[in-house]
Parts: C-alpha cells; sequence; structure tokens
C-alpha cells in the first residue's frame, strides 16, 4: 500500500452522503483529473460520474478504470489482474506445447492497465492544456491484456489459423531461441 501510494494525500469521504457529494464537487473544481476504478454504473449510482462531475469542472479529465471497459457484455463484472490474464488468452499463449496454463510471476494485467491509462489520462491532459477541453478516459485490464496479444489474435482474425505456442526443440530461427546450457542455466540468443 505505501508503495503504490507514495507521495498520496487522501481523505474518507462518505458519498451517499450529501454532504460527502459537496466536498467532492468543490475538489474537482480544483483538480485537473479525477480517476475511479468502480464497476460500471456505481459511479452514477453516487453522483461522481463524467457527466455531473464535468458540471463542476468542464476542464476535468475523467478516469475510469474498469476490468473489460465501459461496454460489452463483460463491463458490468468484476476483474483481477489473473483473470483478466485468462480471459485474454495470455496464460495459455505462455508455456510450451500441450503444457498447462502459466500465470506470469508478475500482476501484468493490472501493470499493463495502468500504463495505458496513465497514457490515456496524460494525452488527455495534453488535450485539454492546448485545445481548452475536459473528456473521459476508458481503460480496462481487459484491453491491456488484448494489447499485449495482438500478434497471436490479429494472425486470427487476417487467417484464421490460432498460433501455437512456441517450441524451442522445433525453432524457426534458431538465433532467436533459449537453450538449458550443461550447467542447467539459461541461454537467451535474441538476433
Amino acid at each position: 500500500y505505501e508503495n503504490h501510494n507514495r507521495s498520496k494525500k487522501g481523505i474518507a469521504v462518505d458519498l451517499k452522503k450529501p454532504e460527502g457529494k459537496e466536498i467532492v464537487y468543490r475538489l474537482v473544481g480544483e483538480l485537473d483529473i479525477f480517476i475511479q476504478n468502480w464497476r460500471p454504473g456505481l459511479a452514477e449510482r453516487l453522483g461522481v460520474d463524467y457527466e455531473t462531475l464535468r458540471k463542476h469542472n468542464p476542464k476535468l479529465i475523467y478516469g475510469s478504470g474498469s476490468g473489460y471497459g465501459p461496454l460489452g457484455p463483460w463491463s458490468d463484472r468484476p476483474a483481477v489482474d489473473v483473470v483478466a490474464q485468462a480471459r485474454a488468452g495470455l496464460q495459455m499463449a505462455a508455456g510450451e506445447p500441450g503444457g498447462p496454463p502459466i500465470m506470469p510471476i508478475e500482476a501484468i494485467a493490472d501493470d499493463m492497465g495502468c500504463f495505458a491509462f496513465a497514457f490515456g489520462l496524460v494525452v488527455a491532459l495534453y488535450a485539454r492544456n492546448t485545445m481548452g477541453i475536459g473528456q473521459k478516459v476508458d481503460a480496462s485490464l481487459f484491453g491491456g491484456m488484448v494489447r499485449l496479444q495482438r500478434w497471436p489474435l490479429e494472425n486470427y482474425l487476417l487467417t484464421g489459423n490460432p498460433l501455437e505456442r512456441a517450441d524451442r526443440r522445433k525453432a524457426p530461427n534458431p538465433l532467436y531461441n533459449q537453450y538449458q546450457c550443461k550447467d542447467g542455466r539459461w541461454l537467451t540468443i535474441c538476433h
């Protein structure tokens, strides 16, 4: 918690009470960016959605992070990193052919979702500073994972052939492969 929230200030506000909403509305008038990552629909029910907050600050950049984005059949579902990885096929893309799904050691969906979110917010802030407009930015864990799967997805959509897992023993390019050495350590070559 301390690592992810260093240098931040925070307050607790009860958004179910009119006094809590008024505090947020006053703060929003002075903000550059407001972000939330609730399930779709909750911000509207609490009165802190983009349309409501932009009345208090028309140049506000509003960031909405979610598991699966604002539209589609999964938009109202909660998500966590590992589920977004699995749903996007990332875990099945890693590992040897015929092997089980592989879970990356890092929370890669959280990281990619955050990078996409931050990039969108920075671009929106630039647009606001150059054109004087506020806007809403949406980013999702699933969207970040789909981006990481761009090559297999593009290949499948264009050819209908799913990309198979890489087999080190049958590498099409021996200079772009991993090899286990006699001492048990691994060597990665990228030429």
